[in-house]
């Protein structure tokens, strides 16, 4: 028997002569209608899980491009105490996402666990974000602690949503190859 004709672990499913196996064509029949079934719903759950990478990807670069620029120009807040702040909720986020993957990682059913943690952290996200960019009308010392604290609670957030999306992306895709288009269409 050649190679390909030996993947059969059984030999009921190989034919009397041992050239081929018997099921191959019923499997590759049974492979074809699931594959042309699957791909449109496939496609409609990796354009989803794209859109929330999208999402993801506009909040967390605003915040990072505007946070400097807000603090310092529209606040007057120091650079330094600014340039702290920014320190200080990266420091947070460096933290926060190991803590949160070991949660998630010790939970009994998953899949529920990234469910929960997605449809209750995006609008928590969504809200702080949007807080964020409200003046309270204070200023130094007070704008500092007041922006410290919003930042540490927007990135742990985030950091909720986005273990959780990304943690979501493997439990979603089959191969790895699967699992890297679906990651490149996120950035797109």
């Amino acid at each position: 028997c050649s190679a390909a004709a030996r993947w059969p672990s059984r030999p009921s499913e190989m034919s009397r002569n041992c050239k081929t196996p018997a099921l191959i064509p019923q499997r590759m029949e049974q492979a074809a209608a699931t594959e042309v079934a699957d791909r449109s719903v496939q496609r409609a759950r990796m354009v989803g899980y794209a859109s929330g990478n999208f999402g993801k990807n506009v909040l967390a670069s605003t915040m990072d491009v505007f946070l400097l620029f807000v603090l310092t120009e529209r606040w007057g807040v120091s650079p330094a105490a600014a340039g702290l702040v920014v320190m200080v909720g990266l420091v947070w986020d460096g933290v926060c996402d190991p803590l949160l993957g070991r949660l998630v990682d010790r939970s009994a059913d998953r899949l529920e666990l990234y469910r929960r943690l997605l449809f209750v952290g995006a609008p928590v996200v969504g809200v702080l974000f949007a807080t964020f960019f409200v003046d309270p009308g204070w200023r130094e010392p007070a704008i500092v602690g007041w922006a410290t604290v919003m930042v540490l609670l927007f990135r742990t957030a985030y950091s909720v949503c986005d273990v959780a999306h990304n943690a979501l992306m493997m439990r979603m895709t089959r191969t790895p190859g699967t699992a890297t288009t679906l990651s490149g269409l996120g950035y797109m």
